[in-house]
């Protein structure tokens, strides 16, 4: 099996996680890295022994050893770094979300399809098992007609010190500062849960949104990171399916790291999947059992992450999902939620 060989845009906590992925592949090697700052470059490279160091994007792109590109820079430049990464022809797997306006998301579609050439977004939780385990049975239908979804993504961060505490982390900071490119949780773990309820319910097709910059004790700011990004968000969603769902997305999941949660209710069933209990596990209630209330919990067969599907993709030439066009959808919705949270009004998804 030939070694695909990676490049990395960006040196930022992303781009240490996309690392540390590629290097749990046995026929992938990341190959060289490219951020703006060269001395960040440098000490990445230093850190992860790889041995290229690209003094600008274009030297990286023009690389023929290079057949992977991962773009694991700030959202505000999702765009600019990605168009320039499908016109040189290499496979590309982009961070999430894919850009922040529409207009642009779609214009790297329609890139991507006259340059035919691998692309992914990085909707990493695509990995949980119950989630495809979820995506299946609605599609098979064993949930009879969906009515109602309920999806919940919180993580504590703010109260917690699991990670560090976030006063003195500056990727922390960065999301909670609009003036460093921060679009909020509303982008951040919107993305995120927009992407697995819609894998799984399919699209939605309106929706109505709020969201809430809170206080974070007695500070506003520290050094220049001013918080002012919203902290919370509750975004009603109409479903092409016609079921009605309530999606809840907060920085504030006090006593929690990372919990999502999806409850899919349909006529003849129902599931949940509850991440912080089990990712390879799913409640079901299904025949007979809908009668009585009563859920059983399933074990779930292990499925790749986005890391493997994008090396695999590259390997054998083939188009994995989620591609752009997924990430085309979710931006969609992004954008009128955070259209409909400005103008406090229902937005249709066009």
């Amino acid at each position: 099996m030939n070694t695909v060989n990676i490049g990395i845009i960006g040196t930022g906590a992303v781009a240490h996680e996309h690392l540390r992925r590629y290097r749990d592949i046995n026929n992938c090697s990341v190959i060289g890295v490219f951020d703006i700052d060269y001395s960040k470059s440098s000490q990445f490279a230093k850190t992860y022994n790889i041995p290229y160091i690209f003094h600008s994007l274009s030297e990286l792109l023009q690389c023929a050893d290079i057949s992977g590109v991962s773009v694991a820079v700030p959202e505000k430049l999702h765009y600019e770094v990605a168009i320039q990464v499908v016109r040189s022809g290499k496979a590309i797997l982009c961070e999430k979300p894919l850009t922040i306006e529409s207009v642009e998301s779609a214009k790297l579609v329609e890139e991507v399809k006259n340059f035919n050439q691998i692309n992914m977004v990085n909707f990493s939780y695509r990995r949980i098992p119950a989630l495809k385990v979820a995506h299946d049975l609605v599609k098979e239908g064993k949930l009879g007609t969906i009515k109602h979804i309920d999806a919940t993504y919180l993580n504590g961060w703010l109260t917690h010190t699991i990670d560090g505490d976030w006063k003195t982390l500056p990727h922390q900071l960065r999301r909670l500062s609009t003036e460093h490119g921060s679009f909020g949780v509303l982008y951040d773990l919107g993305s995120h849960l927009i992407d697995l309820v819609t894998y799984v319910a399919g699209d939605i097709v309106k929706v109505h949104c709020e969201t809430k910059t809170l206080p974070k004790g007695d500070v506003e700011k520290i050094d220049d990171y001013i918080f002012d990004s919203n902290d919370s968000a509750i975004i009603i969603a109409e479903f092409k399916c016609g079921a009605l769902g309530s999606l809840n997305i907060s920085r504030w999941g006090t006593g929690h790291k990372r919990r999502i949660r999806l409850n899919i209710f349909g006529d003849n069933g129902a599931l949940e999947i509850e991440t912080e209990k089990s990712e390879d596990q799913i409640n079901l209630c299904l025949d007979n059992d809908v009668i009585n209330a009563h859920f059983i919990s399933t074990n779930c067969p292990s499925v790749p992450n986005i890391y493997q599907l994008f090396v695999k993709g590259i390997s054998d030439n083939v188009q994995p999902k989620p591609s752009f066009i997924e990430g085309h959808n979710v931006t969609k919705i992004l954008e009128s939620c955070y259209l409909s949270s400005k103008r406090n009004e229902t937005v249709e998804i066009n």
